[in-house]
């Protein structure tokens, strides 16, 4: 009866939780926001304007932007090099006016004020069209450039000061260990409870360090929708509790040994533990994948390394359970007193080698917690933790032997 309902509670988390998932990817995938059109709604002043105020990792940013302010260096060399330009053929049209009408006692010196003023002329056609017709514009987040760049033409001295607006769509890459995944994790980093937390944004040229001067307002970024959080969180949970209502009367969490309705074995301290790193690494993974829309490289060779611990911790222990204390014997069956009392005890009492495990896998989890939840990383344990664990874990295989003799004895000292 109690597999029944776990299965029932189960299924209702995993159809929440894929409910989630599907809206999840499909906010942050969706191309149907439009930007305003052109001219909509400009500001009083200022260089740069956003109408929204917050935007996502995975989503289109609208920003609507003064090129005549931007590009203020620009046009002022262009003006200035348009009026060498009419300066050198007003030149060179007054000394051709004097050559051709003989107005000058000096024909050579004429024809040679001729020549200087149609090469300044040809220097500053020359000059005028060296300047570029349009620039790459990049994305400035927090003063680091940001992969996105967009080509805008650049206008001239007599060009109309309109606002423009102009989209980016936001795309955080799908590689977890690129420079680009690490930029968008730090600005990430530390959002407040709602799930944000402000920035500047803004736009310069692609390779400098700084965004142009003025192109900047404030803005906040988006890591993730609280409510969205908080559905995803009641599924996973509600998925979890189904499985351990599942494993509660089954070897899922259990020893191995025959169950009924009055007699269950003892819980396993190194099945909980596969259990415990199973739901940390996929809690891990898919709010890490729904944040940053990373997936590729987010797990770590050190919390691979912990999940191989745990899973021959607990294939060790089966083996250890099952194994007879005596040749020719069954093995011997415990009945379970209570979760604690089972993880951390023998027949006796509790024991130190399961104290032992037991604080190092809560205290590594914590650990785990705090990487994803303010870092968005697996964390990279240290060879020592890692050695660590193994040490724990094999010290705790190895007096199961003793434990499993002493359930045994006790076994065969309870009447039947």
């Amino acid at each position: 009866m109690i597999i029944g309902r776990g299965t029932v509670v189960a299924g209702i988390g995993a159809v929440i939780l894929l409910g989630m998932l599907g809206f999840t990817g499909y906010a942050a995938y969706s191309h149907d926001k439009d930007c305003p059109p052109a001219g909509a709604e400009p500001p009083p002043q200022g260089m740069l304007y956003s109408k929204d105020r917050q935007f996502g990792v995975n989503s289109k940013l609208c920003l609507a932007w003064r090129p005549t302010k931007y590009f203020e260096k620009e046009i002022a060399l262009q003006a200035e090099r348009e009026t060498a330009l009419e300066s050198a053929r007003a030149a060179e049209k007054s000394a051709a006016e004097t050559v051709a009408n003989g107005l000058s006692a000096d024909k050579a010196s004429a024809e040679a004020r001729l020549t200087s003023a149609e090469a300044r002329r040809v220097q500053a056609e020359t000059w005028l069209a060296e300047l570029p017709a349009a620039a790459d514009v990049a994305l400035f987040i927090e003063d680091t450039r940001m992969g996105d760049t967009f080509k805008a033409r650049v206008p001239g001295p007599r060009d109309p000061d309109d606002w423009i607006w102009q989209p980016i769509q936001l795309r955080a890459p799908e590689d977890y260990g690129s420079d680009a995944a690490k930029t968008w994790r730090g600005l990430l980093t530390g959002v407040s409870r709602e799930g944000s937390r402000k920035v500047r944004v803004g736009l310069g040229d692609p390779d400098a360090k700084l965004p142009r001067k003025g192109a900047e307002i404030g803005m906040k970024v988006s890591a993730f929708d609280s409510r969205g959080l908080l559905l995803g969180s009641l599924g996973f949970l509600t998925t979890m509790a189904g499985i351990v209502m599942i494993g509660w009367r089954t070897a899922l969490l259990r020893s191995q040994g025959p169950r009924d309705d009055n007699q269950n074995p003892p819980f396993s301290l190194a099945r909980v533990q596969m259990v415990w790193w199973f739901m940390l690494t996929l809690a891990g993974f898919l709010f890490i994948w729904l944040t940053t829309g990373q997936w590729r490289g987010v797990m770590t060779s050190a919390v691979v390394a912990l999940l191989g611990i745990s899973g021959v911790s607990g294939l060790t222990a089966v083996a250890i359970d099952t194994t007879p204390a005596t040749a020719g014997q069954s093995p011997a069956i415990a009945r379970s007193k209570n979760f604690l009392t089972d993880i951390l005890s023998d027949e006796k009492s509790i024991v130190l080698p399961r104290v032992q495990m037991f604080a190092w896998t809560v205290i590594l989890g914590l650990i785990f917690i705090w990487s994803v939840v303010w870092s968005y990383t697996f964390p990279a344990f240290d060879p020592t933790l890692l050695v660590l664990a193994g040490v724990v874990n094999g010290v705790y295989l190895g007096f199961k032997f003793p434990e499993n003799k002493q359930a045994a004895e006790a076994a065969k000292k309870e009447p039947d």
